[in-house]
């Protein structure tokens, strides 16, 4: 593109900018989404036109590992929740490092750059008072998200480079074997690392944190007209199986907005998922303790559920789960419903561009496109009917597949 051209083409995204910002005038800005969305991704059109190579290339080589230090390195100095504590007063340099007591050269060091990226707002020499940004950094929600991602998360990536090196820049085919085991020096998979090491609740806040916002299933996907109007007890009591379902969460859900949906409801976890859950006849819902690499026991129901199961696992692995599952089915009634990121085949977001990163050199797995989706349960012998998007854009990657057996 030459400079006229490109001039020019800065001229058009600068009318899309004062358009959509334009249209954000007459909207409550984060209460409509759509509004907002537009503006968002028509400002970082702009950005990126206006950005020399140079100046990405810096942010995201040099400027983007220190940032993530000190958002690690301020949750654990506890800055954001005592800038917070303070309100109107500011705090100082000196009083945060004597709070934390640390040295004040460090605290100093780490609130240039929080300052610089707006987490904490800098109103004179080395005094602060909370941004938004601050304020959210207090939710523990989001300490525990900033913990697990950098310490876990960081790492891996760090070490994936020389991980892919050693293997040929093969794909990593088990979760025993990762840049994860590399990073930490151990045989053991995420999970059981995780849990031994104490870092399961941060995970947990994490998976909880991802799901905040994002509109649930049961309020959006036509359940009565895809799933329930075609139940037929005859054909098999059971109306859904909730596989791997933690504690019932999506379950429960589902029976508070359809009470007087006809069939079972059971939840299918490991032994000590389904204690967890502490279900009773009240809830409507049956927990049935179950390992899905094992042959799926209910034959014939109507609907299979699984919701952010199979981005945990290879192609390989998510294989043999469906596998167990469409020997189950029944075709022509039974049903399979995937709850996950359903990633579009060209421009995908960064973010779950970056989750895909992630769940590959921790797990051995990934985030997978529409194509990808596709390939995978063709192989098993599914065909998908539709991929349903939720009505709220904006939220790009995540959906549910409906499939049925061939």
């Amino acid at each position: 593109m030459n400079s006229s051209d490109h001039n020019e083409y800065v001229s058009t995204l600068v009318k899309e900018v004062n358009s959509a910002t334009a249209a954000l005038d007459k909207a409550d800005v984060f209460g409509d989404n759509n509004a907002r969305m537009k503006a968002l991704e028509a400002s970082k059109k702009l950005t990126r036109a206006l950005e020399t190579p140079m100046d990405v290339i810096f942010d995201h080589a040099v400027t983007d590992l220190p940032t993530n230090m000190c958002l690690r390195m301020g949750v654990d100095l506890q800055i954001f929740r005592n800038i917070c504590a303070s309100g109107d007063n500011p705090s100082t340099a000196k009083s945060l490092a004597a709070s934390a007591d640390a040295d004040y050269i460090l605290v100093v060091q780490i609130l240039r750059v929080l300052s610089a990226t707006g987490h904490v707002k800098e109103i004179g020499v080395e005094r602060y008072k909370a941004s938004a940004l601050t304020k959210a950094l207090t939710d523990p929600l989001i300490e525990s998200s900033v913990k697990i991602c950098f310490d876990i998360g960081n790492l891996c990536v760090a070490k994936a480079p020389e991980f892919f090196r050693r293997k040929g820049f093969k794909y990593p085919t088990t979760s025993s074997d990762t840049p994860f085991q590399l990073a930490f020096n151990t045989d053991m998979d995420y999970f059981p690392y995780a849990d031994k090491h104490g870092m399961t609740k941060d995970f947990h806040a994490w998976m909880e944190l991802n799901q905040r916002g994002k509109p649930n299933w049961v309020d959006w996907f036509p359940i009565q007209r895809q799933l329930i109007d075609g139940f037929d007890a005859k054909q098999s009591d059971v109306l859904l199986i909730d596989i791997g379902g933690g504690q019932g969460k999506y379950l429960k859900l589902f029976k508070e907005k359809f009470l007087d949906a006809p069939g079972r409801l059971i939840l299918q976890e490991l032994p000590y998922a389904v204690e967890a859950a502490r279900l009773n006849k009240n809830d409507g819902i049956e927990g049935v303790p179950y390992d899905f690499f094992t042959p799926q026991p209910v034959k014939g129901a109507r609907t299979y559920f699984l919701h952010w199961v199979l981005h945990d696992w290879s192609d390989e692995q998510a294989s043999k789960i469906l596998q167990n599952i469409v020997a189950a089915m029944t075709p022509n009634y039974s049903k399979l419903i995937i709850n996950e990121s359903v990633l579009p085949d060209e421009n995908c977001p960064m973010g779950y561009a970056s989750m895909g990163i992630m769940m590959m050199t921790q797990l051995a797995s990934l985030e997978r496109s529409q194509k990808q989706w596709n390939e995978l349960l063709e192989k098993v012998g599914l065909q998908v009917v539709k991929f349903h998007e939720p009505p709220v854009s904006g939220i790009p990657g995540e959906g549910v597949i409906e499939a049925v057996k061939v």
